[in-house]
């Protein structure tokens, strides 16, 4: 009993990360309350055309992927609690000033506050906790993954309360979040405490390409993102083909986020407990074994389809925290924002080759499905095997954000 009690006191996070993970998941609410209707916002409530919708789209995306590296090497010298301060008064700011104004260069620099928010704020969060103790580092990551799936279900419902009063609530309201979240994290970033780097830029460059175990990892983890990405591409086709009806689209993804809730819950344990490479190669074999069942049923009903979907949740849930602190060893105390920040563009260009992949694919049928499992599925697996086995003895734990992540909120 006492060394029960002892164990979970190690476990134990202290007030300033739960205050984090409470802030995580309130600003991903913010977020997702606005991010699915943005695209609809800009085209029918602003009256933006074509080209400049997917101009304001592809700079947050670009300034939320590409800065990452450098926002977190400036942490790393300088101060991720300031980070975290700056990276959400950006977005809250973003996120106003898209509601201020229809002209397309004010929309166009609100946008790019948005996701300019998003790369100081995300490698600066997975520092912070890849600074804590060993247990509650894992306790930290998992709920914060934990916390990123909440906020991903409920902020659409949110949005759409609120867009239902007004086109511009939504953004309004994320915004007042994100300077309520910004106040509190000032209040305790003399908490957020990380070890600065001394080294050069250059120094820490080469460390990070240096690093094999990293270098390794983050190929196996491009292709991850690719099946990814397929969350939103051959799932959604394929459930299309079989019932015929859109709205049985959205059944998808109630069960995937509702889903990934509950099994973050009763797979917490599993995590916390278990090797991360462990945990990301037993994520990675339900992920593939996921989108080889789907053509195992001829003429398979909806419920078929929704269960590859919930194996497929099962995987990612155990991947999403797994590879987060993977990285979070693999920075062995230093450079966490660099290593951090350097997995962004990776989760970017994973995500694009998987929907670009999809479109080079004849047609959305059943079987396309299924060869994305066997190609993707059993590839990961031989390379998550070669990445374990060869640093069985040297890493304990295993991740890297994706931002998450599904669930990292959105750039």
């Amino acid at each position: 009993m006492e060394a029960h009690a002892t164990e979970r006191q190690q476990e134990r996070l202290g007030t300033p990360v739960r205050v984090l993970l409470a802030a995580t998941f309130l600003m991903n609410v913010g977020s997702f309350a606005v991010v699915p209707f943005l695209a609809v916002y800009l085209t029918h409530t602003l009256h933006l055309s074509a080209w400049q919708v997917g101009s304001v789209l592809t700079v947050q995306l670009l300034c939320a992927r590409l800065l990452p590296l450098a926002t977190g090497m400036v942490g790393d010298r300088l101060s991720h609690s300031r980070n975290l301060v700056t990276g959400v008064l950006l977005r809250g700011l973003g996120f106003v000033g898209l509601a201020q104004s229809g002209w397309f260069g004010w929309v166009f620099a609100a946008s790019a506050f948005v996701g300019i928010g998003s790369a100081w704020y995300d490698p600066s969060v997975s520092a912070v906790f890849a600074g804590q103790p060993e247990r509650q580092r894992k306790r930290a990551f998992t709920l914060y993954n934990q916390a990123l799936n909440a906020g991903a279900v409920l902020g659409p419902l949110a949005g759409a309360a609120l867009i239902a009063v007004d086109p511009t609530l939504p953004f309004y309201w994320g915004g007042v979040v994100f300077f309520v979240m910004a106040a509190l994290l000032w209040y305790y970033r003399r908490h957020y405490w990380t070890v600065r780097t001394e080294k050069r830029v250059r120094e820490s460059m080469s460390r990070l390409w240096g690093d094999s175990r990293f270098v390794r990892f983050t190929c196996i983890m491009v292709l991850f993102w690719a099946i990814y990405t397929q969350l939103s591409v051959s799932f959604p086709l394929e459930m299309m083909r079989i019932s015929g009806e859109e709205r049985w689209v959205s059944a998808l993804f109630v069960v995937n986020g509702t889903s990934g809730v509950v099994l973050m819950f009763l797979l917490r344990r599993f995590i916390e407990r278990r090797p991360p490479l462990q945990v990301v190669r037993t994520g990675l074999w339900w992920l593939g074994l996921s989108f080889c069942l789907v053509p195992l049923v001829p003429g398979a009903p909806l419920v078929w389809l929704l269960l590859c979907m919930l194996l497929f949740t099962l995987g990612e849930t155990m991947v999403l925290p797994g590879s987060d602190l993977a990285i979070a060893d693999f920075t062995e105390g230093e450079d966490a924002g660099a290593y951090f920040g350097m997995y962004k563009p990776v989760l970017g260009s994973g995500r694009n080759g998987g929907q670009l992949r999809r479109r080079l694919v004849d047609g959305p049928g059943r079987r396309g499905v299924a060869v994305d499992g066997v190609r993707r599925g059993g590839f990961l697996r031989v390379r998550a095997d070669r990445a374990a086995g060869a640093e069985s003895g040297q890493v304990s734990a295993a991740r890297s954000a994706v931002n998450r992540r599904r669930r990292s909120p959105p750039g």
